[in-house]
């Protein structure tokens, strides 16, 4: 279980450098994350770290991507785990091929419910 409280003490503190935000579509949480490398590779695998901020605690993040338009997702099952200091690592990101992509950020809280936030990505040829 994650507490806010350590989110905004590292926002403060500087240890949560974040260049991207979402806001989930219930806009009951907020993820900052960023990927290792800065730009997300095509065809390179890569990892995601974020930190999620909201009303409460969250159980667990599953951090996947797609592209909605061809009906598929990534090759590879990515996995996130939490870290010492309230981020998440998530490890195995591949999106395989150009194009449309969606990155997708399952918030789950309150034992059973799972909120969305995701990010459009274009990858170019």
């Amino acid at each position: 279980m994650i507490k806010n409280s350590l989110f905004l003490i590292l926002l403060l503190t500087g240890c949560a450098t974040a260049k991207h935000q979402v806001s989930s579509n219930a806009q009951n949480w907020n993820v900052s994350f960023t990927p290792a490398p800065d730009e997300m590779p095509l065809n390179e695998v890569f990892e995601i770290t974020s930190w999620v901020q909201g009303e409460g605690e969250i159980d667990s993040l599953r951090v996947d991507a797609a592209m909605p338009a061809h009906g598929h997702g990534m090759m590879t099952d990515p996995k996130t785990k939490l870290q010492p200091d309230g981020s998440f690592l998530t490890t195995g990101m591949l999106l395989h091929m150009p194009g449309d992509w969606e990155i997708y950020f399952d918030i789950r809280y309150e034992n059973d419910i799972i909120e969305r936030a995701q990010v459009p990505l274009y990858l170019k040829p």
